[in-house]
This record gives structure tokens, C-alpha cells and sequence, in this order.
């Protein structure tokens, strides 16, 4: 019997324990359980714009590889912008969507992408992807595939199948093997040390309090109120409250397979702010910021400070704090290259949209090279070749 691929509207649809034993790792957004989150809340599906394709490669009914997917209409929630591509597309009188991609929905942290089995070579289930994309592009069913924020060594392999990579920037605090957070700063020079140091006082000088809060700590309650500030703020920044619904909160503390955590901060028993975090063994992952009261700094103290306390506590080797902004260099987060993969299938626009990627990786190597003049490490030679 030949391999078989196969995609899935649901995750329910994919045994459970195929699916944990293909992808082999702990990374928390490949999880069962986080995918499955987002489908049961109605965070992702056909009316958000994500509908769920997910793919596996069967033999005589055994599961050998899976890979999350959506069919998108838009390109929202994605955190690597396609939209000049789509304008391209339709000012020529071409339909961009829906295009299909594997990725975590809303989520720009870099991981695996493809849980295979050990007796399977990747290069088998990459061809057959490669066959399908071009059946379904033929039927005019999609116009491109796009897979987003792979391992570097994924991305190279794919593209190598001619689905071509495209570089992105990030900022990732990396553990230098520091005994606490004075060793930390012990490295940076005197003004940023300084600067640091006011910046974690505004704990102290506006009463907070400051706790960590896992599992049975929790409830409905503080989620509830964690999704409350979680809106505000989304609707603050970019007018909607949000990609992801309360039940989606609520379900992560059901999860054996999460480590989750809020880092938030109480005024007379109140919780007035909170980040929340997803760890692995050797990742630490800020994902969703919130707040009710605003204080100077207290976004830098929980969404950055804290969790470097907790990388170092834990002998955690990265913490990603999240897509964008370059205001965390100054607070010993280095920019580091991501990445994506695209196979597009018109010709034209496929060699087009290559050369365009081309010209963008010399500057995001510019911008990598540039920014490490800023860090506040005492010695930049060496900070620029982590």
C-alpha cells in the first residue's frame, strides 16, 4: 500500500495519541491540547477566517506524519505580513485566497512544524505535500502554501523543495548560564544597569504585588479577569478585543500536556496587570499582556523582567517575549533571525515574490547587525555572535 494524505477539519478527527507520539516534543503549541483549545473555543474555524485543514500521511490506517493547517481568507493573526502580496495579486485580477499554511494561529514562536515518525524519511511526506499543492492549485482551490516561524533546519529543508524562505526579526533574552538577575545585570554596562534597575522600582513605589500563578492557582476567576484586561487592551491598541475567546483561556489549565503560568501584579488584592507564559524544558514564551491600571514600566517588569527571573530560576536557555519591538534590546533581548516558507503557485508572481524576499533578507541582516550595537551588554563583540 502507497502513503496517503489526508487532511482533518477537526483535530478531534486525528487520534490523540497518534498525534503526541508523531511530534515528539515539548513545545507547548503543538500540543494536542493547545490546538485542540483553540478549535473547542471557536477561536479558530471557517467563521474566523482559519479553517482548520489539518494533514497527516497514512499507511493501511497508521498514522506516519501530521502537520496543523488552516485554509485562510485573510491574512490576519499571522505575524508574517503577505498583504502587499495579496494586493499584487488582486490589482493583476488574481485571487489570493484562501491560501494554506501551517502554522500556530497567532502565535510568532518559532518551533517544529511536522511530527513524523522515525521510520519515515521527511523528504517522503515533503514530496507529497508538493504533489498535492500543485493538484489543488490546478483545480484553483488555493493560490499558495506558506508555512510560518519553523526551526531554521525546517526551513531549510523546505526550501530546498522549492518552497523558498523568507527572513523576520525577533528579540530573544538568551541565558548566559547567570546565577540571578544581579549576575545578569553585572554583564550590562553601568547606564543600562542603571536604567534597568529604575525601570523594576515601579513594583516597589506603587504598592503592587507581584505573584506567579500555575495551574490550581488558575481559576475562573482570575482567568476571567485575565481575559477581561486582555480585551481592554487589545481594543486599546488595534480596536477589537482580541483573537481568542475566554473559553480558550479556561481550557489550559485542563491541559497534563501545558506548562502555563501568569506573571501578574495585585493592588490591594485586586489584579491590575498580568503577562502569561508558556515554558518547555529550555523555552520560555510570553504570549498575552493585559491591564486595568497603567503604570510606568510595569509592562517591561512582568512581560520581561519577571520572566528573565524565571528563565534563570529554571535554567531556561531561551525566553521569546514575543513578535516585534525592538525597545526590548535595551533589556538584554538579542535580534535573532526567523524564519517562514512559501511555495507560490503562479509562476509570474512566484518569481517576483522571490526576488522581493531576496532584496528583504540583506536588510534584515543589515538590521540584525545594527541592532546589536545596542545591547546592553558590556561586551558587544561577543553579544553579536550569540
Amino acid at each position: 500500500m502507497t502513503n496517503e494524505l489526508r487532511f482533518f477539519d477537526q483535530i478531534i478527527q486525528i487520534p490523540k495519541e497518534d498525534w503526541q507520539r508523531l511530534i515528539a516534543t515539548d513545545y507547548p503549541f503543538l500540543q494536542y491540547d493547545y490546538l485542540l483549545a483553540l478549535e473547542s473555543s471557536k477561536s479558530v474555524g471557517q467563521q474566523t477566517g482559519w479553517q482548520v485543514n489539518h494533514c497527516a500521511l497514512i499507511n493501511q490506517g497508521q498514522f506516519l506524519a501530521v502537520m496543523p493547517g488552516y485554509l485562510k481568507t485573510h491574512s490576519y493573526g499571522e505575524y508574517v505580513f503577505d498583504f502587499q502580496w495579496a494586493n499584487a495579486f488582486h490589482s493583476a485580477g488574481f485571487e489570493y485566497y484562501p491560501k494554506l499554511i501551517t502554522a500556530i494561529p497567532f502565535t510568532p514562536a518559532s518551533g517544529p512544524r511536522i511530527g513524523i515518525d522515525s521510520s519515515v524519511d521527511l523528504e517522503v511526506f515533503i514530496r507529497s505535500l508538493n504533489e498535492h499543492l500543485i493538484s489543488i492549485y490546478r483545480n484553483q482551490s488555493i493560490s499558495s502554501f506558506h508555512m510560518l516561524f519553523p526551526t531554521q533546519t525546517l526551513s531549510r529543508v523546505m526550501a530546498s523543495h522549492n518552497m523558498f524562505s523568507r527572513s523576520g526579526v525577533q528579540y530573544h533574552w538568551l541565558n548566559d548560564g547567570y546565577a540571578d538577575f544581579n549576575d545578569f545585570l553585572a554583564k550590562c554596562k553601568i547606564k543600562k544597569r542603571k536604567n534597568i534597575k529604575r525601570e523594576r522600582r515601579c513594583i516597589a513605589e506603587n504598592n503592587l504585588q507581584v505573584k506567579v500563578l500555575k495551574k490550581d492557582q488558575l481559576t475562573e476567576d482570575i482567568w476571567r479577569r485575565f481575559y477581561f484586561m486582555y480585551q481592554l487592551t487589545y481594543m486599546k491598541r488595534s480596536g477589537h478585543g482580541g483573537y481568542l475567546t475566554e473559553d480558550f483561556f479556561t481550557s489550559l489549565s485542563q491541559s497534563n500536556e501545558l506548562n502555563v503560568m501568569l506573571i501578574a501584579a495585585f493592588q490591594n488584592n485586586e489584579m491590575i496587570a498580568a503577562s502569561l507564559f508558556f515554558y518547555d524544558a529550555k523555552n520560555l514564551y510570553g504570549r498575552y499582556w493585559g491591564c486595568v491600571k497603567e503604570f510606568e514600566f510595569l509592562h517591561f517588569e512582568l512581560c520581561y523582567y519577571q520572566g528573565i527571573e524565571f528563565a534563570i530560576k529554571h535554567l531556561i536557555d531561551k525566553f521569546d517575549a514575543g513578535a516585534q519591538g525592538d525597545h526590548k534590546v535595551a533589556r538584554g533581548f538579542y535580534p535573532v533571525k526567523t524564519y517562514s516558507n512559501h511555495w507560490i503557485g503562479n509562476p509570474k508572481f512566484r518569481q517576483a515574490i522571490y526576488q522581493y524576499v531576496s532584496q528583504e533578507e540583506k536588510i534584515v541582516d543589515n538590521v540584525i547587525q545594527e541592532t546589536c550595537l545596542s545591547l546592553p551588554y558590556k561586551n558587544i563583540e561577543s553579544a553579536m555572535k550569540a
